[in-house]
């Protein structure tokens, strides 16, 4: 009798472990999240700066990295994880990695920016979204099932625990910004899913430039000053001139990824020789509209 009880037991505890190996290999049981790599364990480095984001935000965003490839074990994921690091923070000067979360081949969530901080992904959607990437180039093939089904368990996670709206919209990377980014691979697999939008609509929310990003706004800021105009116009929005304070400004720094440049060459990325005569034209006509304006004063 005895031994028939731990011949059972024995068996409750191998089942068990089964489950809980199956579980983090990647099979979801619904209405359970992930569990989510932390980044101690996978080796981050500290942010540069953190920004809060608002939860729940109202779009999902799907991203592939291309490079780092695709890693099939975990010490091969935690190795891309450190790797993107590296490329966006020292690269592209980024405070962080910009991705919320990564998938790797090995079926596993690795936390990057996480649920409540704002990423540097996909803007103008940065501030409204999570951004997921799975780890590897999908232009040609579609990511293996565990990475899919991670990613969906993910977002379901989102949504019950109120880090996603119930009426989130999900997008591939290309559909918001110019990139062949998530490949057609695995694009072609979330048209697909619930969700799925073919028009995104524009972000519910986005950072001004005191809020997001500081580092370089403060280096872009003061290059969004028309030319010929001594100091920052304000209201700048009312003569058509870019300023700190303008959403022209913050659009301008949401669309360009900014990397360190020399001057000229950062304002011609930002504005086009078209934009920047109008915005010419438009400081010379509020000048002269200002100087009629105190010779009235005057008479």
């Amino acid at each position: 009798m005895w031994s028939a009880a731990v011949l059972l037991a024995t068996c409750v505890v191998v089942a068990v472990v089964a489950v809980v190996a199956e579980d983090a290999a990647g099979t979801q049981p619904e209405g359970v999240c992930p569990r989510i790599v932390p980044r101690d364990e996978w080796g981050a480095r500290l942010p540069k700066l953190v920004t809060e984001m608002q939860n729940p935000v109202t779009t999902v965003v799907i991203h592939h990295t291309a490079s780092p490839a695709y890693c099939a074990t975990t010490a091969d994921c935690i190795a891309a994880m450190q790797s993107m690091q590296v490329y966006h923070q020292d690269g592209n000067g980024w405070d962080d990695i910009g991705y919320s979360f990564a998938v790797g081949g090995d079926g596993r969530v690795y936390k990057g920016r996480g649920w409540n901080r704002i990423g540097a992904h996909a803007p103008p959607y940065n501030a409204d979204s999570i951004g997921i990437t799975l780890i590897g180039d999908w232009s040609n093939e579609a990511p293996p099932k565990v990475m899919l089904d991670a990613v969906e368990w993910l977002i379901r996670c989102g949504v019950d625990t109120g880090r996603i709206a119930p009426n989130y919209q999900l997008v591939g990377h290309r559909q918001v910004r110019h990139t062949e980014c998530p490949g057609n691979g695995l694009f072609a697999v979330i048209q697909t899913w619930d969700h799925w939008v073919q028009d995104p609509a524009p972000p519910a929310r986005r950072p001004g430039l005191e809020h997001h990003h500081h580092a370089e706004a403060a280096a872009v800021a003061p290059l969004l000053v028309v030319p010929e105009t001594p100091e920052p116009q304000t209201p700048a929005a009312a003569a058509g001139l870019y300023d700190p304070s303008t959403p022209d400004a913050e659009q301008a720094v949401e669309v360009v990824e900014v990397r360190p440049l020399n001057k000229r060459s950062l304002w011609d990325r930002l504005v086009t020789i078209w934009e920047k005569e109008a915005m010419r034209q438009a400081a010379i006509a509020r000048r002269e509209e200002l100087a009629a304006l105190q010779q009235q004063d005057a008479s």
